[in-house]
């Protein structure tokens, strides 16, 4: 297909005898091969015969489907992010307890690629190799975990033309602490001497912008018997947890990957993802740059290996064709593999559930004397329900001064009491720990949390100065030359009265006073809701203020009107 709908690749640069190279180019060089001639002009007999064009670029499909740069009805292009590349079965061993009592299946291991085939039997060739002690050239001689690695600058100069599986050149890191540990390694049920049961195959580990492999030894223990068939079949990878927790942490720290039960992840990457996901970036997105970077990595060496045949100024060998480099995906050649989000995830909640104990030990030697508390309803949406119900309503989260998490727990409800044993919890671990007790809590609802704070944590009222309600108002006081005369009898609150109507003159009737009145009652909180008679009544006039106590009184001795 031609026009602007055909997508064209970096296979049509300008290679001598790319049939989609521009006619307008010249694509005069040559080189000698047994391929068939592709050019698109017509060609000297004469030089046909001494040189012919080459063409490493596969025929197109003309009708294969184009895809256009536009939204479709099938959504918006972030829904396909997160899917990765590949098949998450490496071919390599799964990572099962042979020591427990479940079946022991044996499936059917995947083939490796041949390319990982080939580079497999070649390192266990080498690998067989000792040096003058019993230990692996490897280790004896270039002292490291990682075999020899030839850069492909070095493979695309060799006298014979390169392959493009020899550019795939995956790196190899072999695992064997047998070796480097006094005494040999020990099985971690009952601490016998394991004993050598083979080399294991290939492990693939998924790394930034691509993959390597991992090689190791498999061990069975002489004493442990399996519990069904009661032979001594109990085997253990090198790169088995329990084999790496018993070893010197140096010598731990040299393991380079994480393992799930087919694959693995290099720690670096985790790291990077932990990171990502501490910051905002999701599952999803991140196995979207993964997907970026390896398809990257693998564009660079294809666009080596072009560069490599077209920088070439003979054919040492024209009977040998030049190879098309493959695809990404093709399970014959590169075999590339992204992890999906989901592979991701699982991953990532396997580094937290391991490190589950370590992680709460550093919560509990934090400190917490400014403190925040807080109800978020985003998480509980995520998380386990039951017959569609969510079991937890929130999250209640306490960090301290320093944003660190101190006390994570999930709630029914909003009552105290779901989270009043966290609470304690907490300031137990500060007394433990040598901490201060919290000093400042801050909350969404200081009126409904200040009693319940405080009963658990009463360093909250230790120097507490209360906050005036109108801190901006001069407080009121009554003048020097005012006096206050509190009355409760009948005779002294008509005497009190009197003194006020004496000033007015009862034959005007534009006579009046001006004076502060004010009353008070009690008011009864039951189902009716009734308010209770008058109790005080306050009187202003002049220089006095009349208190009134009238609840004691009836109707006999003085009514109010």
């Amino acid at each position: 297909m031609r026009g602007p709908l055909r997508q064209r690749s970096i296979f049509e640069w300008n290679i001598a005898g790319n049939p989609h190279a521009g006619g307008g180019i010249d694509t005069a060089i040559h080189y000698s091969s047994t391929l068939p001639a592709t050019s698109a002009g017509p060609v000297d007999p004469q030089l046909a015969r001494k040189t012919r064009d080459q063409c490493v670029i596969p025929d197109e499909d003309p009708d294969r489907v184009i895809f256009m740069d536009c939204d479709d009805e099938e959504g918006h292009p972030f829904d396909l992010m997160g899917d990765g590349v590949g098949d998450e079965d490496d071919g390599g061993e799964e990572e099962q307890d042979d020591s427990s009592g479940t079946a022991t299946r044996h499936r059917i291991h995947q083939s490796l690629p041949p390319a990982v085939k080939d580079q497999y039997d070649k390192h266990l060739e080498y690998l067989k190799q000792t040096g003058c002690g019993s230990k692996p050239l490897l280790y004896e001689k270039h002292q490291t975990f990682w075999l020899p690695h030839k850069a492909n600058f070095f493979i695309l100069n060799k006298t014979s033309k390169p392959h493009p599986s020899q550019l795939y050149n995956h790196r190899w890191f072999y695992w064997d602490p047998d070796y480097l540990v006094e005494g040999g390694l020990r099985c971690p049920n009952c601490s016998t001497h394991l004993h050598r049961h083979g080399f294991t195959r290939p492990r693939r580990v998924v790394d930034l912008e691509n993959v390597f492999y991992m090689i190791g030894q498999r061990h069975r223990c002489p004493h442990c018997k399996h519990p069904k068939s009661n032979e001594h079949t109990i085997t253990f990878n090198r790169w088995d947890p329990r084999i790496i927790a018993k070893l010197p942490r140096a010598l731990a720290a040299e393991f380079p990957a994480c393992l799930s039960h087919r694959n693995a992840i290099a720690d670096s990457v985790l790291a990077m993802m932990r990171t990502c996901f501490q910051y905002g970036m999701g599952s999803k997105q991140f196995s979207n740059c993964l997907h970026v970077l390896h398809h990257r990595y693998f564009d660079r060496i294809h666009l080596q290996y072009l560069d490599g045949i077209t920088a070439r100024k003979s054919d040492p060998d024209p009977s040998i064709s030049y190879q098309p480099f493959g695809t990404f995906e093709d399970q014959r050649g590169y075999c590339g593999f992204v992890p999906s989000s989901h592979w991701l995830r699982g991953m990532y909640d396997k580094m937290i559930e391991d490190h589950g104990t370590q992680i709460d030990q550093k919560t509990a030697m934090c400190s917490a004397e400014i403190c925040a508390i807080d109800h978020s309803h985003k998480i509980t949406k995520q998380i386990v329900k039951f017959n569609g119900e969510t079991v937890f309503s929130a999250a209640l989260t306490v960090t301290n001064e320093f944003g660190e998490v101190r006390v994570l727990a999930y709630v029914a409800t909003k009552s105290h009491a779901q989270f009043e044993s966290a609470l304690l919890n907490m300031k137990a671990s500060l007394e433990m720990f040598g901490h201060k007790q919290p000093q400042v809590f801050y909350t969404d609802n200081p009126a409904a949390d200040k009693q319940f704070l405080e009963q658990i944590f009463p360093s909250l009222r230790e120097n507490v100065v209360p906050v005036q309600k109108y801190h901006a108002l001069k407080p009121a006081k009554i003048p020097p030359d005012v006096g206050v005369n509190p009355q409760s009898s009948a005779s002294g609150i008509e005497e009190a009265l009197a003194k006020i109507t004496d000033d007015l003159n009862v034959d005007d009737e534009t006579s009046h006073l001006v004076v502060g009145f004010d009353a008070e009652w009690n008011v009864d909180f039951g189902e009716r809701g009734r308010t209770k008679p008058t109790a005080t009544i306050q009187i202003a006039y002049k220089k006095w203020v009349h208190v009134l106590q009238v609840c004691s009184l009836n109707a006999y001795h003085f009514r109010v009107a």
